[in-house]
């Protein structure tokens, strides 16, 4: 964290930064506020699933806090990449069937 940049009382008009001044300070303000944030907490969960004697392998996370991430979902961009993203896999139990 940079402790020099710090909110001010200062209003902001939005329409008078270019675009680039505009992300910045979006990625400024994100930080700002994923740093007040409780930790993001997850269970890393491995599912193993025998479909017509074929084994498939599923691997991913089931989130159980979204804490700080919760800063950067609520404004995702469209520019975000897909591949970046962790795979999320729904809450399920040992020995559960699944429908296919």
């Amino acid at each position: 964290d940079h402790h020099a940049i710090i909110p001010t009382e200062e209003p902001l008009i939005l329409s008078s930064l270019s675009d680039k001044e505009r992300k910045l300070y979006d990625l400024i303000a994100k930080r700002f506020l994923a740093v007040l944030m409780p930790a993001f907490e997850y269970e890393e969960t491995k599912v193993t699933a025998d479909i017509g004697g074929e084994t498939f392998t599923a691997k991913g996370k089931t989130v159980q806090s979204s804490g700080w991430k919760a800063v950067y979902d609520m404004y995702e961009d469209d520019d975000d990449h897909e591949e970046d993203k962790d795979q999320t896999l729904p809450d399920l139990q040992q020995g559960q069937r699944l429908t296919v």
